[in-house]
């Protein structure tokens, strides 16, 4: 894979910050998190109130005690009120960019000018973690554009060596050392999400992914693939061969899956689908599926059985994402194995969700034609 093949995954990936909070919340760490950020602005808020004491003029230091009291009031929003949503944090952390800046340049203190570039690379590392790339791109020109603002004018004078190697050290951090840390972690992220066999989505990458796709309201539908027989191949021909057949079956899936659909492999011979559908054309793409797997010219023929679940878009998701993916996973399973009562090389549609029952055979004439154009960039 080239660099530019990872990059652009990388650079277009909408970050993580639901799935880092629910994670962080489940290890019982959620009040270290806010403990940590909030204690950013309570330094800043410190570090303004004791330097207001030290201003010439009455009005510069009832400016200093303002900006000591937005920063303290910063901090207790985040010690005392619950976690901002992805948005929400962006707000907060941009809103303490521009602050930051802000007091940089109306003090005359090289200390505190020197602190304030520190917190803008600290918020930096808060955004290396928790957002997207472009996020913190945006971040990174604002932190460096604001060092070039504040020691430009030293640049003539006698301090312009220390003043142009703040400026470079700013870049360096913020435009290649962050980026090039979230870059790394994103590869390691992606590598634990990913089956080490078929490197299509795991299970883990499955429920990763499904948090931001069962989101919103759309038609989510689930498709689980099994295929038929799979043990006789290992048996008969070993598990060499069974490892190439997999591989082959989770390539022939990403290619047929609709665009944006998650393909994973969540058991040994067993694969899912989640995609944003309705029913009419889910139906269509379980059988695209089911053909793709049966037409495929291995050594060895196989087939799969096919079960389709679906949730429709009024329907409430109790309890959040997690919920709604594992009762679509086990009314989709449970249609599987229908469709292996049937023979196997069969689709099945869940009978308790909202489309009707049906047992589509490998001849009941679907059209693929609705779903052909988008095919391709299924997230394995």
């Amino acid at each position: 894979m080239s660099s530019r093949e990872l990059v652009r995954p990388w650079w277009n990936q909408g970050g993580h910050y639901r799935w880092l909070v629910h994670t962080i919340a489940s290890r019982s760490a959620l009040m270290w998190m806010k403990v940590v950020v909030g204690s950013g602005g309570m330094a800043a808020a410190v570090g303004l109130f004791l330097s207001a004491f030290s201003a010439q003029h009455a009005a510069d230091r009832k400016v200093v005690l303002v900006f000591a009291a937005i920063a303290t009031l910063w901090a207790l929003r985040w010690w005392f009120l619950p976690v901002p949503v992805a948005v929400g944090s962006i707000l907060l952390l941009g809103g303490a960019d521009v602050f930051l800046t802000v007091v940089c340049v109306r003090s005359e203190s090289y200390l505190c000018r020197f602190a304030g570039l520190v917190l803008l690379i600290a918020v930096g590392v808060y955004f290396t973690f928790f957002h997207s790339p472009k996020v913190l791109a945006a971040h990174a020109v604002w932190a460096v554009a604001s060092a070039m603002v504040l020691l430009w004018p030293k640049l003539s004078g006698a301090e312009a060596i220390p003043a142009l190697a703040v400026i470079l050290a700013m870049s360096i951090v913020c435009l290649v050392l962050l980026p090039g840390l979230q870059f790394g972690c994103w590869l390691l992220w992606t590598d634990i999400l990913s089956d080490p066999l078929t490197r299509v989505s795991s299970r883990r990458g499955l429920e990763f992914y499904a948090r931001h796709l069962l989101y919103g309201g759309a038609n989510a539908c689930v498709l689980v693939i099994d295929l038929d027989r799979f043990k006789a191949i290992n048996d008969t021909f070993g598990h060499h061969l069974g490892d190439e057949v997999l591989r082959n079956t989770a390539a022939r899936l990403r290619a047929a899956a609709p665009s944006e659909a998650i393909v994973a492999r969540i058991g040994g011979e067993e694969f899912a689908v989640l995609a944003l559908l309705p029913p009419d054309r889910a139906r269509v793409a379980a059988e695209r599926l089911r053909r793709a797997v049966a037409e495929a010219a291995d050594p060895v023929a196989v087939t799969a059985s096919v079960g389709m679940a679906c949730l429709a878009p009024d329907r409430p998701r109790r309890g959040g994402c997690g919920p709604t993916l594992a009762e679509l996973m086990h009314r989709a399973d449970a249609a599987m194995y229908r469709a292996k009562q049937q023979g196997g090389n069969a689709v099945a549609v869940d009978e308790s969700g909202n489309p009707p029952a049906m047992v589509c055979s490998p001849d009941s004439g679907y059209s693929d034609r609705d779903e052909r154009a988008g095919t391709t960039g299924a997230r394995g």
